[in-house]
């Protein structure tokens, strides 16, 4: 693939993304192909600041609510057959007690890992108000 190729076909991709919550699930994005053709596709599912944490509401944060969303987020990621997918950041919401925040992501975890492709992780600022990155 020619380099002004996948930069206009990216760039569309990318530009038509946050246009796919407002259409509606199943949407999709096309990408003209002609030339790719044969060319086994990379899919990737994107997950970002879900801010979990088991506590009550504030403001617009409905930490709780995170757990069935992700659960219905990873089983559309296997219906798709997606080849990989990448947590980008703000898994957890901060607590109080590194313990707490670790026992946050083990159950989000414990959910990522019925994923059946490759899982990746980005720290976000959240992710680090307590805990560590070594952590």
């Amino acid at each position: 693939m020619l380099r002004r190729t996948f930069l206009r076909d990216g760039t569309l991709v990318l530009g038509t993304l946050p246009l796919i919550g407002a259409i509606g699930e199943g949407a999709t994005v096309a990408v003209n192909d002609s030339n790719n053709e044969g060319i086994p596709r990379l899919r990737i599912g994107l997950v970002t600041d879900l801010h979990y944490a088991d506590k009550d509401p504030g403001g617009t944060r409905y930490y709780r609510e995170s757990i069935p969303k992700f659960e219905e987020c990873i089983q559309k990621f296997n219906d798709e057959k997606l080849d990989l997918t990448i947590e980008l950041g703000d898994f957890v919401d901060a607590a109080e007690e590194v313990e707490t925040e670790i026992d946050y992501l083990k159950t989000l975890d414990e959910i990522y890992s019925k994923f059946s492709g490759d899982r990746h992780y980005v720290l976000g600022n959240h992710c680090v108000w307590t805990l560590t990155k070594e952590q």
